[in-house]
């Protein structure tokens, strides 16, 4: 059969010989809406922070109604015990994720790297509380942990979004 001899369907007019053809992008273009992510983000900061109101009863100078001990069974300070340090760095990971939330609805640059250091010293605080309770030998403790991993995420996704806003290309780890 003499497929030249078919009718045309189309009148398709060819593109222009002159061109160089277009490279292909595979960027992700920009989120259009991160409404969602900054308020699931808000809300569980604030329930990170209601969670820990012994470290807020603390600062704000009033009796938290805990009893801590060393291995002596003497009397210790909150600020000594390794509870402190434990609810520091929650509370600091509940902050940082009420700021990450506003800053992805503010989604200027300048913001996202307010938030990215905020989330990169929330992460540093957890990973220390880690660490020292391995180093007093305690086991692992969950809370810092899992804030350690989602900071670390939440870190690479402002660090994503910081690089689709420069340069207009994904990030490799897409």
């Amino acid at each position: 059969m003499d497929l030249s001899k078919l009718p045309k369907m189309s009148e398709t007019p060819k593109p222009p010989e002159n061109e160089a053809p277009q490279p292909l992008s595979y960027a992700s273009p920009m989120p259009t809406s991160v409404g969602a992510e900054a308020w699931i983000c808000i809300a569980i900061g604030l329930l990170v922070l209601l969670v820990h109101r012994q470290f807020f009863l603390f600062f704000m100078g009033k009796d938290i109604g805990i009893l801590f001990f060393d291995e002596h069974q003497q009397p210790l300070a909150y600020t000594k015990s390794i509870f402190f340090i434990n609810d520091l760095g929650l509370v600091a990971f509940g902050f940082a994720l009420i700021l990450d939330g506003i800053v992805l609805l503010i989604g200027r640059p300048a913001a996202i790297w307010i938030g990215f250091i905020a989330t990169v010293l929330a992460s540093v605080l957890n990973i220390f509380t880690i660490i020292r309770a391995f180093a007093a030998g305690m086991p692992l403790q969950i809370y810092p942990a899992v804030a350690f991993a989602l900071g670390v995420y939440t870190a690479l996704y402002q660090w994503k979004l910081l690089r689709v806003m420069r340069t207009g290309q994904g990030a490799p780890m897409t």
